[in-house]
């Protein structure tokens, strides 16, 4: 026969409650890190797609063109993150 003592029971429903309540947190950090990523990646799209200054002064066209096409692949990331991150 197996006695259960009382402390038994309420040192298992601590540590039940203690993992419930962490996962939960982990779960929820874990969203809001990839939402705010996704923000961030918006933000730093958009200064590179609008307001990234023109080098044409002293490096070639190309690289003005492939930093806007960086920006936009960064919208891009950060539109999916934020949506189903």
């Amino acid at each position: 026969m197996v006695t259960v003592f009382r402390s038994d029971i309420l040192f298992i429903g601590l540590m039940t409650m203690l993992l419930l309540v962490g996962g939960i947190s982990l779960l929820f950090f874990l969203i809001t890190v990839k939402k705010l990523l996704g923000i961030f990646f918006i933000i730093i799209g958009i200064f590179m797609t609008f307001f990234f200054p023109d080098v044409s002064d002293y490096q070639p066209k190309g690289f003005s063109i492939s930093g806007i096409v960086i920006g936009i692949i960064l919208i891009a990331a950060g539109i999916l993150l934020v949506i189903f991150g």
